[in-house]
C-alpha cells in the first residue's frame, strides 16, 4: 500500500467533506435500440462505501423512467423518489457499510445543446459533459451516478445491440457474446475515473488499427479509430499516423499513459475526451493543423482531465487549460515549432482581442457555471500553463508535473493544491504568480524600457505592469531576453527581476550585443503579440502577423532582423503632446531590430474609422469624417517626447498608415492637429518649418529668435542651430542621414520640441 503524503491526506479529507457515500463501481448493463426502437431499457449496478450515517443515499438520473430499485445485499425492493433528475432512495446505512444498489430504468434520447444520449439514423452515441446543463458531468443522461468531477469509481459495462451494430465503449473488450437476434459487448475499467468519462458508442463500424509504440517505456499500445463513412478512411490513416508523435512526446513530459488503448470513435459532434473511447466531430478530419490539434488534445486529457481532474467546475482550466497546453508540445512534434507558434499565436491574439471582448475579463480559476467551457478557461488557461512553466523552468517544471500526476494518480486536484504541491517540489513560492494569473483577471505586460551594452555587457531595464484597471502584478519574475550582434547571432538568458522595474547588469555575454528583445521566442503570456523575421528582398511587402503592421521594403542591398510588437494596452502616457486630443488607449507598437539604419524600409500600420465593438481601435475616430484627425506619432524610447511621422494620406474608414522611413522605437496612433503636434515648448504659432520632405534644404520661418538641435534618428547630435527672426534655411546634403529629429527651445526655457525632418 502506498503510503499517504500531506498532500494525498488533505485531498482525502476535502474529497469525501459532506459526501454520504464514496462509489466504489458501476455495472452498466443496457440493451441499446433492441427491442424497442431509439430506446434503451436495463438496469446499472452501483456498490458504495458509506461515508455517513444514513437514511437515504442520492443519485441522479436525466428524464428517464425508473422501474425499480433492489438492494441486492438483502434482495429486497427500496422505496424511492425521482424527479426525473434527483433519485433518493430510501436505504439505512452506517458509516463503513458497502452498499450495493441495482436501479432497473428504460428511457431514449436525453441532450441538451451538446451533451447526453444521441440516437442518430446510423449511430447512436454519448457525450459525458453539458454545456449548458448544471453540474456539467453529464452521465446522468443515460446511467444512475453520482454525477460529480470527484467521485471516480471502476466500471463494467455490458451493451447488447443488434446485430450488425457493435459497441465501441470505454474499457478493456472482455469478451462478445451473440444471442441469436443480438449481441452482448462486455467492457471493464479498472482505473478509477469519473462518471462523465464513460461512453458508448453503437453502429456499423469501419475500423483504423495501429500500434504506438513507446520509446520511453518499451512498450506497444493500440490505436484505434471506428467510423462510418468510408470516404474518410485515407484522412484518417494520413492524420493518425502522426499521432505517435504527439503520444511519445506526451509521455517524455508527462509520465506513463494510464488508460487501455488510444481509442477514437468519430461522432457528428464533439470532441469529448472519454477514456479508451474518444468521441471525435467528423469537422476535426480536414488533413490541417486545426483539425490534428483537436486529435491531439483529447488524447492529451489522459494525463489532465481523465487521470487527475479538476475537484469541481471551478477548477475546470486544471482540466482544460493545461490540455490545451499540451496541445502546443504535440503540435510542434508532429509539424515544428515555426508552425505551431504561428497557429498559437492566433490563439493569442484571439485571447488579448476577442476574448475580452466577447466573455469580459475573469480568473481562470474562478469561472462560474455558464463559463466552465469558456474560451477564457482553454486559451488563457493554456497560456498560463506555459508560462508557469517558463516561470519555474523545463527542467523542474516538467520533474514536478511528473511528480504530482503520480502522487495524485487517478484523483482530483484544486488550482490552490496545485499551487502548493508545485512550490513544494519547485522549491519556488508560486504564490504570487498564481494570485496574479490564475485567481486574478490580470495578465501581465512586460517591456525593456532601455537597453544599453558595452562590450560584451549590458544593463537591461524590464518593467512590468497589468491593465489599468488591476493592480496585481507578480512580485518575482522570470523572464527570457534574447540578445544580438551584428551578425544576427542570438543569446538567449533568463533574467529574474523584484517588483514591477528593475534595472539588470548583464556580464560575459558570448559576444557584443546590439539588441535585446524580450520574449523572443513566445513562450511567456504577456499583453502583446510580436513577429521576427529576416529583412533581404528588395519591392517586397513582408507581412508580420498578429502585429496589425507590415514593411515594404525599395532596393534594399543588406539584411535587416526586424521585429514588431503591438501592445494591448495604453501606452501609460501621463501627458498629451501639444496638438493631440488623444491617444490610443488600446494599442501601441514597438519596432526593433538589427541593421534598422538601412533607408528603403517602409512601415505600414494598420487602423480602422469605425465605432463597432469588434473594431481594431474604438478609442480613436469612429466616424469616417473624422479620418483627415488621425495621426502617427513615434518616439525613440520611453524618455523621448512622441514626435507627429508623416504618413500617406488616408482615402478609406481602414487600411494602413504608410511611414516614408522606419525607425526602431515606439509609434501610436493618435487624434489631434497635425500642424502643431510636437511644438509643446515653443508656441506653434511661431516657428514654420517646409518643405518636409525636402530635397536637402528645409526654410524654417521663425516669429522670434529660437535655437535649436539637430539629432539623427538614433539620437546622435549633429549639429546647432541659433535661428533670427524671420526665415533661416538647414542645409541637410551635409549629412548622410535620410530623417533627422529637430528640437526647437527658446532663450527662456530648456525644454525641447521635436519635429522630424525627412529628406525626399
Amino acid at each position: 500500500m502506498k503510503k499517504l503524503s500531506f498532500f494525498s491526506v488533505i485531498f482525502f479529507l476535502c474529497l469525501y467533506a459532506n459526501a454520504q457515500v464514496d462509489v466504489l463501481h458501476y455495472g452498466i448493463n443496457l440493451d441499446v435500440d433492441n427491442m424497442i426502437s431509439k430506446h434503451h431499457i436495463g438496469y446499472t449496478d452501483i456498490k458504495a462505501l458509506g461515508l455517513q450515517d444514513n437514511n437515504v443515499v442520492s443519485f441522479m438520473l436525466k428524464n428517464h423512467n425508473v422501474d425499480s430499485i433492489v438492494d441486492m445485499n438483502t434482495n429486497t425492493i427500496l422505496t424511492y423518489t425521482y424527479d426525473n433528475l434527483h433519485l433518493d432512495i430510501n436505504l439505512s446505512y452506517d458509516i463503513g457499510d458497502t452498499l450495493h444498489i441495482r436501479i432497473y430504468y428504460n428511457g431514449g434520447q436525453v441532450i441538451e445543446r451538446w451533451g447526453g444520449i444521441h440516437y442518430d439514423a446510423n449511430l447512436i452515441y454519448t457525450i459525458g459533459v453539458a454545456f449548458e446543463d448544471y453540474p456539467h458531468s453529464y452521465a446522468r443522461s443515460w446511467f444512475v451516478a453520482k454525477d460529480v468531477f470527484d467521485d471516480k469509481a471502476t466500471y463494467s459495462l455490458n451493451i447488447s445491440v443488434p446485430n450488425g451494430r457493435q459497441a465501441r465503449c470505454t474499457g478493456m473488450l472482455d469478451s462478445v457474446v451473440n444471442h441469436g437476434s443480438f449481441t452482448t459487448y462486455h467492457y471493464s475499467v479498472s482505473q478509477n475515473i469519473a462518471p462523465y468519462l464513460v461512453s458508448m458508442t453503437i453502429g456499423n463500424f469501419n475500423e483504423y488499427a495501429s500500434t504506438i509504440h513507446s520509446s520511453t517505456y518499451d512498450y506497444d499500445i493500440p490505436l484505434t479509430v471506428h467510423y462510418l463513412n468510408s470516404a474518410i478512411g485515407t484522412t484518417i490513416e494520413n492524420m493518425f499516423a502522426n499521432v505517435p508523435l504527439a503520444f511519445d512526446t506526451l509521455e517524455k513530459s508527462f509520465g506513463r499513459y494510464a488508460f487501455n488503448r488510444v481509442g477514437y470513435c468519430v461522432t457528428p459532434i464533439g470532441s469529448m475526451e472519454h477514456v479508451d473511447n474518444i468521441s471525435l466531430a467528423s469537422g476535426a478530419l480536414t488533413g490541417e493543423i486545426e483539425g490534428m490539434s483537436n486529435i491531439v488534445h483529447e488524447m492529451a486529457h489522459s494525463w489532465f482531465g481523465n487521470n487527475i481532474t479538476c475537484k469541481t467546475q471551478r477548477d475546470m482550466w486544471l482540466n482544460e487549460g493545461w490540455t490545451s497546453f499540451t496541445t502546443r508540445l504535440s503540435l510542434s512534434a508532429i509539424y515544428g515549432e515555426k508552425t505551431t507558434r504561428d497557429f498559437f499565436r492566433n490563439k493569442h491574439e484571439e485571447v488579448l482581442k476577442d476574448v475580452v471582448m466577447n466573455e469580459g475579463r475573469f480568473p481562470v480559476a474562478e469561472p462560474d457555471s455558464t463559463q466552465t467551457y469558456s474560451s477564457t478557461v482553454y486559451d488563457k488557461g493554456a497560456e498560463v500553463a506555459m508560462s508557469l512553466k517558463e516561470y519555474i523552468g523545463d527542467e523542474l517544471f516538467y520533474a514536478a508535473v511528473r511528480d504530482m500526476i503520480d502522487s495524485f494518480h487517478f484523483s482530483n486536484l484544486t488550482s490552490e493544491m496545485l499551487r502548493d504541491y508545485l512550490s513544494l517540489k519547485t522549491g519556488k513560492d508560486l504564490s504570487s504568480f498564481f494570485d496574479c494569473m490564475v485567481f486574478s483577471s490580470s495578465t501581465p505586460h512586460y517591456e525593456i524600457t532601455e537597453k544599453h551594452f558595452h562590450g560584451n555587457n549590458a544593463d537591461i531595464t524590464i518593467s512590468q505592469r497589468a491593465y489599468p484597471d488591476v493592480t496585481k502584478t507578480i512580485s518575482s519574475s522570470r523572464i527570457p531576453v534574447t540578445f544580438f550582434d551584428s551578425e544576427f547571432n542570438s543569446f538567449k538568458k533568463y533574467l529574474v527581476f523584484e517588483g514591477d522595474q528593475a534595472t539588470l547588469h548583464i556580464t560575459n555575454l558570448p559576444f557584443a550585443p546590439v539588441n535585446a528583445m524580450i520574449d523572443y521566442d513566445e513562450e511567456f503570456m504577456d499583453l502583446t503579440t510580436d513577429y521576427a523575421q529576416m529583412i533581404k528582398t528588395p519591392d517586397t511587402t513582408y507581412q508580420f502577423p498578429n502585429t496589425y503592421f507590415r514593411l515594404r521594403t525599395d532596393n534594399i542591398d543588406d539584411s535587416s532582423l526586424i521585429r514588431a510588437t503591438l501592445h494591448w494596452i495604453d501606452a501609460q502616457e501621463q501627458q498629451l503632446p501639444q496638438g493631440v486630443n488623444r491617444l490610443s488607449s488600446q494599442h501601441y507598437w514597438t519596432i526593433e531590430g538589427v541593421n534598422m539604419d538601412n533607408e528603403k524600409m517602409h512601415g505600414e500600420f494598420r487602423y480602422e474609422v469605425a465605432s463597432y465593438s469588434t473594431a481594431f481601435d474604438t478609442t480613436l475616430a469612429q466616424e469616417y469624417t473624422q479620418r483627415d484627425s488621425l495621426m502617427l506619432l513615434y518616439r525613440r524610447d520611453k524618455n523621448s517626447a512622441w514626435t507627429h511621422i508623416p504618413c500617406s494620406p488616408i482615402t478609406s474608414s481602414k487600411g494602413f498608415m504608410k511611414t516614408k522611413f522606419l525607425f526602431e522605437g515606439e509609434y501610436i496612433m493618435a487624434i489631434g492637429d497635425v500642424d502643431e503636434v510636437g511644438l509643446n515648448s515653443v508656441n506653434p504659432t511661431d516657428i514654420r518649418v517646409y518643405p518636409n520632405p525636402t530635397d536637402n534644404v528645409c526654410k524654417v520661418e521663425c516669429t522670434k529668435p529660437t535655437q535649436a538641435l539637430l539629432y539623427s534618428i538614433d539620437g546622435k547630435l549633429l549639429k546647432k542651430y541659433r535661428f533670427t527672426e524671420g526665415i533661416n534655411t538647414i542645409n541637410l546634403s551635409e549629412f548622410k542621414d535620410k530623417a533627422f529629429i529637430i528640437r526647437f527651445y527658446n532663450e527662456k526655457t530648456t525644454k525641447y520640441s521635436s519635429k522630424i525632418l525627412f529628406k525626399k
